[in-house]
């Protein structure tokens, strides 16, 4: 019934679907006797352990290398269930923390069909924690571009939860490969790709991140609308190497802004915020509809914002200072500061990293100042202007 999330790299739009997890490996922990890494090390729910011997719960682990990726897979499972693979309504605000000891496999990206997934990374192990959600039926999707899902799904499961760490091998540049340590991806959508995509914005030229996504309108009562969510944690190397933006901590909501596209019309709110926790952008959108979606992480104004209050005084017959409030990087860092004093026939202009600038001048004469900032992308605006009387 339930595909798993697909890797794909960035230049296949083609994908390579595994069946459903309805024979899945036996369960594989840290304690069993014999046992070798890539295995489970610990779980626990809502703050109580699980082990491999619970009479109601059962983690099912698989490891296998796929295209040179090593992907290892864990699956939820409620025992005696007509479904094992759902975990009941009960379940959806429960929170599962699961350490899993990686072997030699880099956890480079981190995915669920969950919510609220964090993943903390250290030497020997990788603790997941998320949370079950509502998943519909995505084996009655078309898998060919562009993806469509059949208006109402014919099943669901109310209550799911898998997990899955690649090394993602299959990446050919290892620069690019290794920025993708730290990223993470939380969805309930049936038909996702992973990790973003690059493609170039036919408008403008410069690249962009794009996620596909594609499920159905309908739950499957034929009445109650599908509401997807993603979460995605996008670490600023990534950005630098592959997007391309030199200063990513320093993006706002005009640096980076997600778009969706894909008929039919629908709806959807998003959100790109700096993580708290550094290193990283967090893109999040919820309540988006179907049939297929394309999220795009335009490039927004990364040149830097305007340079505020500025105030202009002389500080002798040719001499003058401009100081202000500094402008803000939007994804690329500040170089210098640019002033024009522009003086009936004159035009002085002054450089500096900073405020103040500092300003030769005719003596005696009038002059009405500007400031602006500039970074390796370009000029941002001017600033107010102030006069400098002579």
């Amino acid at each position: 019934m339930r595909r798993r999330i697909t890797l794909i790299t960035a230049l296949c739009l083609s994908l390579g679907l595994a069946a459903s997890p309805a024979a899945p490996a036996t369960s594989h922990w840290c304690s069993d006797p014999g046992a070798t890494a890539p295995c489970i090390v610990s779980a626990t729910l809502n703050g109580a352990p699980i082990t491999s011997s619970d009479i109601t719960w059962d983690l099912v682990f698989s490891s296998e290398t796929i295209e040179g990726s090593t992907n290892i897979r864990l699956y939820v499972q409620k025992q005696g269930a007509p479904d094992p693979y759902e975990l009941g309504a009960d379940s959806l605000d429960d929170v599962w923390i699961i350490t899993i000891d990686p072997g030699s496999v880099v956890p480079r990206v981190v995915s669920a069909a969950g919510r609220d997934l964090a993943a903390a990374r250290s030497s020997g192990s990788v603790q997941v924690t998320a949370t079950p959600v509502v998943v519909t039926d995505n084996d009655e999707c078309n898998a060919s571009w562009p993806w469509s899902c059949p208006e109402t799904a014919g099943s669901e499961r109310v209550g799911y939860l898998d997990i899955e760490i690649t090394d993602y091998g299959t990446w050919d540049d290892a620069s690019q490969r290794d920025a993708f340590l730290g990223m993470n991806y939380a969805t309930n959508v049936g038909m996702r790709s992973l990790p973003p995509e690059i493609e170039e914005d036919p408008s403008t030229g410069e690249e962009r991140v794009l996620i596909r996504l594609a499920n159905h309108h309908f739950r499957a009562d034929g009445t109650t609308v599908f509401l997807g969510f993603v979460e995605l944690r996008i670490p600023y190397l990534f950005l630098r190497r592959v997007y391309g933006i030199d200063e990513p901590s320093s993006l706002t909501s005009t640096g980076i802004a997600p778009s969706v596209s894909g008929p039919p019309s629908g709806s959807g709110s998003f959100n790109v915020t700096a993580d708290p926790a550094g290193g990283a952008l967090l893109v999040e959108g919820d309540g988006i509809t179907f049939s297929n979606r394309v999220i795009r992480l335009e490039r927004g104004k990364i040149t830097p914002s305007k340079p505020k209050k500025l105030r202009a005084k002389r500080v002798g017959d040719r001499r003058a200072k401009l100081r202000f409030k500094l402008a803000k990087a939007r994804g690329s860092a500040i170089k210098r500061y640019e002033a024009k004093c522009v003086g009936g026939f004159t035009v002085v202009k002054a450089w500096g990293g900073g405020s103040p600038l500092r300003a030769k001048l005719d003596p005696g004469d009038s002059y009405h100042c500007r400031v602006r900032a500039k970074s390796k992308v370009g000029f941002g605006p001017w600033s107010k202007r102030a006069k400098l009387k002579g």
